[in-house]
């Protein structure tokens, strides 16, 4: 049981760092959630529970979409090596 529940977590975490990274490279939620096959609520939602799970914002309001804050940078950071990982 606790494996299984471990296991979900995982993949929340990893379906929410795949979701700012491609938030991060499109500079819109909506593009992103079109790349993943998702909606942009659903979007939103994953990096908002990845936000608070990391204690801070990961993306700001800039003038070409959303821009990555420091803690951003280093949330896309952890997820490019997850992703070239697997």
């Amino acid at each position: 049981m606790l494996k299984l529940a471990l296991q979900s977590l995982w993949a929340r975490r990893l379906t929410a760092g795949l979701t700012l990274l491609a938030v991060a490279r499109t500079g819109r939620y909506t593009a992103a959630a079109d790349l993943l096959g998702i909606n942009h609520t659903t979007a939103s939602r994953r990096v908002a529970a990845l936000e608070q799970a990391l204690g801070g914002p990961l993306l700001a309001r800039g003038a070409a979409g959303w821009e990555l804050t420091e803690l951003g940078r280093s949330g896309v950071a952890a997820a490019e090596r997850i992703a070239a990982a697997g």
